[in-house]
Parts: C-alpha cells; structure tokens; sequence
C-alpha cells in the first residue's frame, strides 16, 4: 500500500516538473494542489483513495482478529494488484515480494501505463517527453 502511495504520488509530483521544463509554465503546479480528495498521495484519483481505504479496512479486521494474516494476504494482493489506480508494471498483486523494481525498464513500462491505460485522472502527469527525465537529473547534479 505504501509502494502504491508514493508512486501515485512521484507520478504526479515527476510529472508536472518535467513538463514546466519543457514548457515553462509555472501554473502546473496548481494542479498539485487540486483534486477531489485533498490530502490523498494521489488526491485527482478518488479510487486511489477507495484502495487505500479498502486495505485499511482489511488490516484493521486482521487487527480484530476477525481475519488471519493468511486469510488477508489474498484480498490486499486483489485490491493492490487489480486497483484501477495501480499501475500494472509495478506487479503488485504480489504483496509477499520484499523489494520492488524500480528500474528504468519499470520506469519506461509506467509511463506508457500512464499515457494508456491508466486513469484518465493521472493522464495528464504522463504529458511530457521522457528525453526531459535526464534533463531533469542534470539539473539536481549540477545543483
């Protein structure tokens, strides 16, 4: 769920700065703070927000002891996996997994994810050029 979270919010975050460097538009970063579900990792994304809200729900339950660990591990593996607001690349349906690929491989599959077949909400953090991405890792080295 965590994983989940700060990748909606990266996207969104990576997103806007690499389209104001392509067009230098300080107004972008309104979009940061607008959204239906202020205070979300992904607050234009309602359904993130119902994810994450459905696991919460099922770890309290674990908590209860109204369900096993066992029993919950199916259910967060449906609800992270299948969630309209996972992205597909990230694998998420294997919530046993201790690590996460973050490679640029990963990196370029999300994107095109994004630009498809994610939520239309998140479409418009996929909007810049991926040549932008090492112009924007030049930037912090050269900071």
């Amino acid at each position: 769920m965590w994983y989940l979270a700060w990748n909606l919010g990266v996207i969104r975050i990576a997103g806007t700065y690499y389209r104001y460097l392509e067009t230098g538009d300080d107004a972008l970063f309104d979009r940061l703070h607008a959204g239906p579900v202020p205070g979300s990792f992904a607050p234009d994304l309602p359904v993130a927000q119902a994810q994450f809200e459905a696991c919460y729900a099922l770890m309290e339950r674990v908590e209860q002891g109204t369900l096993t660990a066992e029993e919950a591990v199916t259910q967060l593996a449906y609800l992270l996996g299948d969630g309209e607001a996972s992205p597909s690349p990230l694998n998420l349906h294997d919530v046993l997994r201790r690590w996460h690929d973050g490679s640029m491989e990963t990196q370029r599959l999300i994107y095109q994810w994004g630009r498809t077949a994610g939520p239309a909400a998140l479409r418009q953090f996929f909007e810049y050029d991926r040549a932008t991405i090492p112009i924007a890792a030049g930037k912090v080295l050269t900071a």
